[in-house]
């Protein structure tokens, strides 16, 4: 997953950037990978779903990026991984889709509560 997350670079939401089609071929099939081997160390599942959703997004597959990230919520959810809850909460936030500011303010309060942050590259608040 982190690689993906590397691949795509922290404006991976913003269609007005380039973003090279061969990254982001290459990006969907890694994330495919590390959605295999979450299957074998579950607690990477959230992450690995998250960056699945970013690459589908990039690619054009909207619906399935939506479901990625709404799966990556609820498979951390059900581990107790509240740091992957919050990240997919947010990345999701990031989408132009009904519902968004509600999502942010999840996310950013899970990471409050958790004494975390976004990288810096990814806080748009501090941009």
């Amino acid at each position: 997953p982190l690689l993906v997350e590397s691949l795509l670079g922290p404006r991976w939401h913003d269609c007005s950037a380039e973003h090279d089609e061969k990254i982001v071929g290459r990006s969907w099939r890694i994330s495919r990978f590390a959605k295999f081997f979450a299957w074998r160390f579950p607690n990477y599942m959230p992450h690995a779903l998250r960056v699945r959703g970013r690459a589908a997004w990039l690619l054009g597959k909207r619906k399935r990026a939506i479901a990625c990230f709404h799966r990556a919520i609820t498979v951390g959810e059900n581990i107790g991984a509240r740091f992957d809850v919050a990240r997919a909460c947010i990345d999701l936030s990031k989408l132009d889709i009904e519902g968004r500011e509600q999502y942010e303010r999840r996310g950013l309060a899970l990471l409050d509560e958790l004494g975390a942050v976004l990288p810096v590259g990814e806080d748009e608040r501090h941009a």
